[in-house]
Parts: C-alpha cells; structure tokens; sequence
C-alpha cells in the first residue's frame, strides 16, 4: 500500500512540474508591483507558520496559488485550484518530510526563494526552472524519505492522498 501511496505522490509532483513550471513563467512576465508584494507576503507567510509551530502546508500550498492568480489568467488558476486538495495532502506528506530532516528543510526553503526571486526579477526562464527545479527537489526528497517516516507519519499521510485518487477515478469511471 505504500509504495502505491509513494507512486501516487510522485505522480502527482510530475504534474506539478509541468503547471508550476509555466505559471512562475508566467508570473514572472506578468506581475504588478503589486502581486509581487503579496507572492514576497505569501512565501514570508510559511515561515511564520512554522515559527509558530503549524506544518505551514495551507501557506505553502497558499504561495503557489497566489503564483498561479498572477499568471492573470484564470484557467491557470482554476487548474491549479481544480488540484488544491491533492496538492495540500501531498504537500502534507513532504513538509512532514522534511520536518524530520533539517537540510530538507532548508532546500524546501531555497528553492521557495528562488522562484520568488525569479518573478521578481522578471525571469520567465529562471523561474521556470526554479519551479521544475522545486518540484524535482520535492521527488527527491520523498524518494530520499527512510522507512521509518513512510511506516510512520508519512505512510498515514501519503495513503490519504493514494485513497483521493483512487475515488477521483472511481467518480470518473462511475
């Protein structure tokens, strides 16, 4: 059950990829002074929340949606928005990841900044890449993840999101 619950995150971070990757493209082209405030607000946000002792998984996933609204496009957003729930139960399984491991952590954290720094710096190729970047990181640190997480804490989380998608494709099929 876990290696499918493995598999399942890992699908869903290869889809992020690809939308992440073009929505910070995007943003970096198209933001107003503005929205840059509040992506700078949002990514500051995260660590506030951890600072307080919360996972920060609403103000993590909250940062990449307030990427997506400054694609000015609205379909962007709603394909971003249409994956919210899976992407906060996976994103609950990667920062509850990389709470355990300090470095993780600290990637995590890095690779947030330069996305940010990207679109700010109004680098449709660099944030592109700092997204696909972001989400190769993520693979990898859920690949890099020990046992003892996915028996644990992990395991329990990343079934939620393999059970999610199981009733996704029953609702389709149905």
């Amino acid at each position: 059950m876990t290696e499918e619950s493995v598999e399942a995150l890992l699908n869903l971070i290869e889809v992020r990829r690809g939308v992440e990757s073009e929505v910070a493209a995007l943003a970096a082209v198209r933001r107003t002074p503005g929205q840059l405030a509040e992506i700078e607000h949002a990514l500051r946000r995260i660590d506030e929340a951890v600072a307080a002792g919360s996972d920060g998984v609403e103000e993590d996933a909250r940062l990449h949606q307030c990427i997506a609204a400054v694609t000015g496009n609205p379909y962007w957003l709603r394909f971003v928005e249409m994956f919210a729930q899976h992407v906060r139960s996976a994103v609950s399984v990667t920062r509850a990841n990389e709470a355990r491991r300090a470095d993780f952590a600290r990637q995590v954290k890095v690779e947030h900044e330069q996305i940010v720094s990207a679109i700010a710096a109004r680098d449709p190729d660099l944030a592109r890449a700092a997204a696909a970047q972001h989400m190769e990181g993520a693979a990898q640190r859920v690949r890099a993840a020990d046992r003892d997480f996915w028996r644990g804490e992990g395991g329990e989380l990343a079934r939620k999101l393999s059970a999610a998608e199981g009733a996704s494709e029953e609702s389709r099929a149905g």
